[in-house]
């Protein structure tokens, strides 16, 4: 499991690595919740470089933010979860319960 805390982390991981699932947030800085109309540096520059590499993957939004439903448009073939929405475990983690 990889993880990128901005852009252009995602976007270098996304295009070195193979990947079968993305969570996609969009505020990916304290910029982007100040500034949601932003156009880089944030989950909509990740997915549109998502739609313009016609990722084959199966992509999760899971930002509270509302720019939710703009990189839904963006990708829409992604789930949106709502950020809070829905718990996040690993086969050892259920295993566990």
């Amino acid at each position: 499991m990889r993880f990128a805390m901005s852009a252009t982390t995602a976007l270098e991981i996304l295009s070195t690595e193979p990947f079968e699932l993305v969570f996609l947030d969009h505020d990916l800085s304290f910029m982007d919740a100040g500034f949601p109309e932003r156009l880089h540096g944030n989950g909509k520059e990740v997915a549109r470089y998502l739609a313009r590499t016609n990722f084959a993957g199966h992509v999760v939004i899971h930002s509270h933010s509302d720019q939710a439903a703009t990189m839904a448009k963006i990708l829409p073939q992604a789930t949106v979860c709502r950020y809070g929405d829905f718990d996040v475990t690993t086969a050892q983690s259920a295993a566990a319960r």
